[in-house]
């Protein structure tokens, strides 16, 4: 029985390689490369796909070992943050989305009344 207090409607935390804590970061890509010498495939992975497969709480690292290379059958690659997508390329509609409400989040917490003495705006 738990007599703590109610942490129902909290967020999880994660780690910081967490694939949740990535979404919320605003990456919307992870790129994997496989590890097994004389293989050069790679692959895009989506972040939103991983999330619907996996728990949210799913480091890289053991994304890595779960891999397995769809042209040599090796076990485990390398994944990295991909860049962000270039205009025109999949994927760029929602990682411009992401970070407009991003900025949006920024500019509505700099424009809040709690922070105009933090940021010396005098008071209207």
């Amino acid at each position: 029985m738990w007599w703590g207090p109610d942490i129902s409607g909290l967020t999880p935390l994660y780690a910081d390689t967490a694939i949740e804590t990535l979404r919320r970061c605003g990456i919307t890509r992870l790129r994997a490369f496989c590890v097994a010498p004389g293989c050069t495939h790679w692959e895009w992975l989506r972040v939103e796909e991983l999330l619907r497969r996996l728990h949210p709480g799913t480091m890289l690292v053991q994304l890595a070992r779960r891999c397995v290379c769809r042209i040599c059958g090796a076990h485990g690659c390398h994944v990295e943050i991909a860049d962000p997508p270039r205009a025109g390329t999949d994927g760029y509609r929602e990682w411009l989305e992401t970070e407009v409400r991003k900025a949006e989040a920024l500019l509505a917490w700099a424009y809040s009344d709690e922070n105009r003495f933090r940021l010396g705006r005098p008071v209207p």
